[in-house]
C-alpha cells in the first residue's frame, strides 16, 4: 500500500511499529508458550454501555494485563456511544490474537508526552481480555489530537498505566470493532501465525488479496508472522482483501549507512505541490528509525536554497532489511516495510521559483542526498517554502 496516506476501508491509517524495547516492569505477568492457531476465544461478557472518559477509566473487572488470555472482544464506540447495531458482546478476536495483542501491549511505552502534548478525542475501543484463572481486564483505547507534525497517536488505559500505541494498531483495532457490520459472504480466510507467503496463499486461495497493515513488536512470535488482521478471521468482507499487521524484529537505531533516499516526484494537492520521498532500509539487517527527521533543499555544493521541513517518525520505526527498489507508482513485495515522507509548496509563485538541485534527509546524525530529479522533472518551491505535508508513515 503506497501513497501519502495508507488506508484501510477508508480509515486514513499510518501505519507503524510499537517501540523495540521493554520500558520498565513487563505488563505481562507471567509466561505462556504461543498459540498455533486462532482457536476460538472463550467469551461471555457484555461490552460496557458507555466508552470510558479520559482520566475515568479504573480497568474494569482487573488491573493488569496477564499473559494465556482465552480470548479477546472489541467493542467500538462512537462519541461515547455503542457503534450502531453492535453485537453485544462486540467482535471477537481468537486466543492466538489475543495472545499477540497481550504481548504487543508489554513492549508499548508510556504515554506521558502524548498525554502532555496531544488533545484527547474520544475512547474509540475498549478491548476485553477474558481469562480462565484470572481477573478479566478491560483495556480501553482512546483516539489523541497531536499537533500537524507529529503522527496521530493513541493511548491505552488500563488500571492506572496509560501507554502510546502507533496509529496503524488504533486504525486496525478500530476497523475490528466495526467489521460486525459487513455482510457475509465472503467469509474473511484466518492467517493468523503465517508468514507473509503464507498468508499471501492463504488468501489468494479464498479469493482475497493480501495487504500490509503495519508491524508490531511481538516477543511471542517469529519476525514476519501475521499477528492480527482486518477484517478478523470469518468475518465479512467488502473487497476481498486482508490487512496483516506482522511482528517486527527488535532493531537497533538506523544509520545514515542503513538508508536509502529516493524522490518520487510531485503533484498538485489544494493550492499546494507536494513531494513524495521513500526511504528504504538497504542493510542487512532491520532498523529502527529514532528521533526527529529534516529535509532542506541545496544547491550541488550543498549549500541550503529552502527552508527546512521536520518530522516524527511514528513510535519505533521498524523498517524491514535489505528491501528492493521498485519503479514509482507501483506496489512493493508484502512484507517490505519503508517509510513515505512529504513536503509541501505554495503552487503559485510568479518570479519566485526556487528549484533546488538535491534534496538532503538529516536522520541518525547524518545526512542522505538525492537529486531533484524524476523522469527529468524537478520539484519547484515558492520562494523556498517547504513545509511537512502530513506526517512520516510507515508503510
Amino acid at each position: 500500500m503506497r501513497g501519502f496516506v495508507t488506508c484501510v476501508r477508508g480509515v486514513a491509517i499510518l501505519t507503524g511499529a510499537v517501540a523495540m524495547s521493554s520500558w520498565g516492569p513487563s505488563l505481562v505477568s507471567s509466561s505462556t508458550s504461543p498459540a498455533s492457531a486462532s482457536t476460538s476465544a472463550s467469551t461471555g461478557r457484555d461490552c460496557p454501555a458507555y466508552a470510558p472518559s479520559a482520566g475515568m477509566f479504573t480497568g474494569g473487572h482487573g488491573d493488569q494485563l496477564v499473559a494465556a488470555p482465552s480470548g479477546a472482544q472489541v467493542c467500538g464506540y462512537s462519541n461515547g456511544m455503542p457503534l450502531k447495531g453492535r453485537p453485544a458482546r462486540g467482535v471477537e478476536l481468537g486466543v492466538g490474537p489475543a495472545e499477540a495483542l497481550v504481548s504487543i501491549l508489554d513492549e508499548a511505552p508510556p504515554a506521558g508526552k502524548e498525554l502532555s502534548t496531544c488533545k484527547y478525542k474520544a475512547s474509540s475501543v475498549v478491548v476485553l481480555f477474558n481469562y480462565p484463572r484470572h481477573a478479566d481486564v478491560d483495556v480501553a483505547v482512546m483516539d489523541l489530537g497531536c499537533p500537524s507534525s507529529r503522527p496521530s497517536s493513541a493511548v491505552v488505559f488500563f488500571g492506572r498505566d496509560s501507554h502510546a500505541i502507533d496509529p496503524g494498531l488504533d486504525s486496525t483495532l478500530v476497523a475490528d470493532a466495526g467489521s460486525y457490520g459487513v455482510p457475509r459472504p465472503p467469509v474473511t480466510p484466518d492467517v493468523f501465525g503465517e508468514t507473509a507467503a503464507q498468508a499471501t496463499k492463504t488468501a489468494s486461495a479464498h479469493g482475497f488479496a493480501l495487504a500490509f497493515g503495519g508491524e508490531e513488536v511481538d516477543r511471542l512470535y517469529p519476525p514476519g508472522t501475521v499477528l492480527l488482521q482486518f477484517p478478523p478471521a470469518g468475518m465479512g468482507d467488502i473487497g476481498n482483501q486482508v490487512d496483516v499487521i506482522l511482528s517486527a524484529p527488535i532493531s537497533p537505531p538506523c544509520t545514515p549507512a542503513d538508508l536509502d533516499l529516493s524522490y518520487e516526484g510531485y503533484q498538485g494537492a489544494a493550492g499546494s505541490y507536494a513531494a513524495s520521498f521513500l526511504v528504504r532500509n538497504v542493510s542487512a539487517s532491520s532498523c529502527r528509525l529514532a528521533g526527529p527527521m529534516k529535509l532542506t533543499g541545496t544547491e550541488k555544493s550543498g549549500h541550503p536554497v529552502t527552508g527546512t521541513a521536520e518530522l516524527t517518525a511514528p513510535v519505533g520505526s521498524v523498517l524491514s532489511a535489505g528491501a528492493t527498489p521498485w519503479l514509482a507508482g507501483s506496489s512493493p513485495p508484502v512484507g517490505d516495510v519503508f517509510g513515505t515522507l512529504a513536503v509541501s509548496s505554495p503552487d503559485y509563485c510568479p518570479g519566485h521559483t526556487v528549484v533546488p538541485a538535491l534534496w538532503r534527509f538529516s536522520v541518525g546524525g547524518g545526512t542522505l542526498n538525492v537529486a531533484n530529479s524524476l523522469l527529468g522533472k524537478a520539484f519547484p518551491t515558492c520562494g523556498g517554502a517547504l513545509s511537512a505535508f502530513g506526517t512520516f508513515s510507515i508503510d
